[in-house]
C-alpha cells in the first residue's frame, strides 16, 4: 500500500516521483549513498518529525524497557 506519508517525493527514471519509504531498501541505499550530508540531514529531520506526528496523533507509546540503546 502507498501512503506517501513523508512528502519527500523522489524523480526515478523508470517512474512517477514515489516518496522515499515507498523505495526499496536496495533503492533507498543507492540514493542515500549519492547524496551529501545536508541532503542526509534534512531527509532525517523530516522523517523524525513524521513519525513523532504519527505517534502524536495515535498516542503511540513505548515502554522505557523496549527503548533502543
Amino acid at each position: 500500500m502507498i501512503r506517501n506519508l513523508s512528502g519527500v517525493f523522489i524523480k526515478t527514471e523508470n517512474k512517477e516521483p514515489i516518496c522515499f519509504e515507498e523505495l526499496s531498501k536496495e533503492e533507498q541505499l543507492i540514493l542515500l549513498d549519492q547524496w551529501d550530508k545536508n541532503q542526509v540531514t534534512q531527509l532525517t529531520i523530516i522523517l523524525a518529525n513524521i513519525i513523532k506526528e504519527i505517534g502524536e496523533q495515535l498516542d503511540v507509546k513505548i515502554k522505557q524497557d523496549d527503548t533502543i540503546n
